[in-house]
């Protein structure tokens, strides 16, 4: 009996690589059925995959019980060999796979688009940018135009007499600049009663008013010097004064007129705290008979109800200190018969606010509240069996200056 040679087998599975006499073996590593190294592993390809899967042995072997062999040993492949002719054995190409591929997409996103389609994609862009600087310049003009100084607010129809009233009012602003800077900057910065009658037009009973207004102007003390932000040109007459707005560092903004006296440039006081006899709320509080002037705010009352009767319903509001404030308290109303002096005055002051022609073509009333005139107003308080009642006396002036003129002249009126 011939000894059995023995021969390197290969593991399909586990790839272990091991020494028998006989094909008949499992593999001691997984116990599965070898591959000789002269026998080849057939490879199926499954529809719809692209992996390769090796067929198994189905054979139920049983390991053999080792035999001895003779020292006669044929010559052997080493394993390498083995682990070579398997590693370049053929094996199935892997069929396409059937997933649908994107199209790779062009860096140019405007590549697949016409020409038409380009061009009309330009001329927005174009438009867009003209409408941006066109937005840009009216800002700048906008900006511009509300920090220039108006020089005047004129309403006569003639050209040729506004053009030679705006050349007048142009001189009166370049020769007054100056001397109006220094009153200012001297305004703010005094504190006594004392200095502002040196620095304020001469009035009646001027140092007596400042006293009881003394409340009112510290209000506008600031730290740092407020800034000149309009001015303009009214007249009274033949008088010419300059209106002004000055703004604090806290946005807080003030109207002071100033006019020409004495050589000089002068703060018109009852404009700038806007003066009355005393607060409405004091006034209305007392017990006694008594009678003052005050710098109101009118307002109408039942305009459309009043429409055609002979009288008209009013009321007049306490004005806050700021420009642009809004109202403050307000009297009784006050019934005034519509064709008396004092009606024709009311009706007229607040016509002309309506109609935007401020009387002397101020630039003050553009922001006070709507529906409002400015008046300087004497009311009577009277007392009698501990009824109070209050009568209009006058309507001084349309207006809140410390001049001698009513404003409005009614002779050509009905």
């Amino acid at each position: 009996m011939t000894d059995q040679i023995p021969a390197w087998l290969h593991c399909s599975k586990c790839g272990e690589v091991f020494e028998s006499t006989t094909d008949a073996v499992l593999c001691p590593s997984c116990q599965r059925a070898p591959i000789t190294k002269k026998k080849n592993a057939n490879v199926h390809i499954v529809d719809g995959s692209a992996h390769s899967t090796r067929k198994e042995f189905s054979a139920k072997l049983t390991p053999a019980a080792p035999k001895e062999h003779s020292q006669k040993r044929r010559s052997m492949t080493p394993p390498e060999e083995t682990d070579k002719q398997l590693s370049e054995q053929p094996t199935s190409p892997k069929q396409p796979s059937n997933k649908p591929t994107r199209p790779k997409r062009s860096g140019n996103h405007y590549e697949g688009r016409s020409k038409p389609a380009q061009d009309f994609i330009l001329i927005k862009i174009i438009a867009l940018w003209l409408m941006a600087l066109t937005g840009i310049a009216l800002f700048i003009k906008y900006k511009l135009d509300s920090m220039r100084p108006p020089v005047s607010v004129i309403s006569d129809d003639k050209p040729l007499e506004d053009a030679v009233l705006l050349s007048k009012n142009i001189d009166v602003t370049n020769q007054s600049a100056a001397p109006i800077m220094a009153t200012a900057n001297e305004f703010f910065q005094t504190t006594t009663p004392e200095t502002y009658t040196q620095i304020c037009r001469k009035r009646p009973r001027l140092a007596q008013t400042i006293f009881n207004d003394a409340s009112k102007v510290a209000l506008f003390k600031s730290d740092n010097a407020p800034s000149l932000i309009a001015r303009n040109v009214i007249r009274i007459g033949e008088k010419t004064m300059v209106e002004t707005i000055w703004i604090d560092e806290r946005k807080r903004r003030v109207e002071i007129v100033f006019g020409p006296q004495d050589d000089q440039w002068l703060v018109d006081w009852e404009s700038f705290a806007k003066s009355s006899f005393m607060p409405w709320s004091v006034f209305h509080a007392e017990k006694e008979d008594g009678e003052g002037t005050f710098r109101m705010l009118v307002r109408q009352r039942l305009v459309q109800e009043n429409a055609s009767a002979l009288t008209i319903s009013v009321k007049f509001y306490e004005p806050g200190f700021f420009h642009g404030s809004n109202l403050g308290l307000s009297t009784p109303a006050f019934t005034v018969e519509r064709k008396s002096h004092d009606g024709k005055l009311i009706l007229a002051a607040l016509k002309a606010r309506e109609d935007n022609e401020p009387i002397f073509g101020s630039m003050f009333p553009a922001n006070d509240p709507p529906s409002t005139a400015r008046v300087t107003v004497k009311i009577r308080r009277v007392v009698k069996d501990d009824v109070k009642t209050f009568e209009l006396v006058e309507i001084v002036a349309c207006h809140w200056l410390g001049v001698d003129d009513v404003g409005i002249d009614l002779t050509n009126s009905p």
